[in-house]
């Protein structure tokens, strides 16, 4: 991440609008490096893996209920309120899906179920924004997360998703459906014919590209790249964002730069698979397997398709509680069980002293013996 935002602000000297590019290479960084930190700092112990997940799934879900009490059901009117757009929400809402089933898979008693109503609430969330991208986005974590789960959980994990996306399809409204619908037919609307529409920007993207491969446009140019290229063929119109976030890092930041950001949904991919398997590997009896970091980047890589989260900050906060993860799975692989807070190591060998002390007293040869030895 750092040598992402360094590159996209050596690329500030050369951008269409360098103010511009400053000032959105530097103002969201200071809280996205504070959000990795906070997490990078912490203790990598099971304990601590689960109260920040938590954080995640209940926090947002706490959130995005909030925002629609206060909204309207209508789509334009739900999530408009924070700076982000219904689209933003549902991607947020799909990333962090995946945490709630992970937490569901592992919790006990009430807090098993508050993350089934959490994820609940997640899909809903994604369902009354009206995001096809969103959808397409929360399908694909779901499918991550059940070809990542282990033996016969796969089919209970199946069942429990056509269950769900039955009971959320009656209850979605007609606006919603019919979008879905169309999108399933295959209809061609706006972002297929629209000289504004998402497969025409893509195209233009593509010349953007070959125009500035090295340094780019600078960050946040995307759409004074558009308007000068509207300009240059003589029509008018919106200076549209890239609605694709691989397409917008090698705009914006080169060829170097779409590479950088491509590289960090890899390895984040990579790394997911990598905790999932060692879960399995090596705690899949104890603490469980845990397939929710490897679905929660996988859906975030298709959301990247449609939007522009090329410096999302959510993105980054996942990788952070991924790398914790990491962290976790790998002490246990490492020391052979299962990693063990320290306050539990601890209360044990206080009760292993406790015990100990008594057996001696019990064995007045051993007490004798000590004293020889003393």
């Amino acid at each position: 991440m750092l040598v992402y935002y360094a590159w996209a602000l050596m690329t500030v000297p050369f951008a269409l609008y360098p103010g511009g590019a400053f000032a959105a290479a530097t103002t969201p960084v200071f809280a996205q490096i504070a959000l990795v930190l906070a997490t990078a700092v912490v203790t990598p112990t099971r304990r601590n893996l689960q109260m920040l997940q938590r954080a995640w799934a209940h926090g947002t879900a706490t959130h995005i209920t909030l925002m629609l009490v206060e909204g309207s059901s209508r789509r334009g009117r739900v999530f408009t309120q924070t700076g982000y757009d219904p689209n933003d929400y549902a991607a947020i809402a799909a990333m962090v899906f995946p945490l709630c089933l992970g937490l569901f898979q592992r919790e006990k008693g009430a807090w098993k179920w508050i993350a089934l109503v959490s994820a609940a609430i997640l899909a809903v969330g994604v369902v009354k924004t009206g995001s096809r991208g969103g959808t397409i986005a929360i399908l694909a974590g779901g499918l991550a997360f059940v070809l990542a789960s282990e033996g016969a959980k796969r089919f209970l994990w199946v069942f429990l998703f056509v269950l769900g996306g039955m009971v959320t399809w009656s209850i979605a409204p007609p606006e919603y459906r019919a979008r879905m619908n169309s999108l399933a037919d295959g209809e061609e609307d706006y972002n297929y014919t629209a000289f504004a529409g998402r497969k025409q920007i893509w195209a233009r993207a593509r010349i953007y590209i070959a125009r500035h491969p090295v340094t780019g446009v600078g960050m946040g140019n995307f759409p004074v790249m558009e308007g000068q290229y509207i300009a240059e063929i003589g029509r008018s119109g919106k200076w549209s964002t890239a609605h694709n976030s691989y397409y917008q890092a090698a705009v914006e930041l080169g060829v170097l730069g779409g590479a950088l950001f491509l590289t960090q949904v890899l390895l984040a991919l990579r790394r997911g698979w990598r905790v999932r398997s060692e879960s399995v590997r090596t705690g899949g009896s104890t603490s469980g397997v845990q397939p929710e970091y490897f679905a929660s980047v996988a859906a975030f890589a298709t959301s990247s398709i449609f939007l522009s989260h090329a410096y999302f900050p959510f993105f980054f906060g996942i990788m952070a509680l991924l790398v914790l993860a990491e962290g976790v799975v790998m002490s246990r692989s490492s020391s052979g069980h299962a990693e063990v807070p320290q306050w539990g190591i601890e209360r044990a060998t206080r009760r292993q002293v406790g015990a100990w002390a008594g057996w001696r007293t019990r064995n007045s040869w051993l007490k004798h013996a000590g004293g020889r030895a003393r």
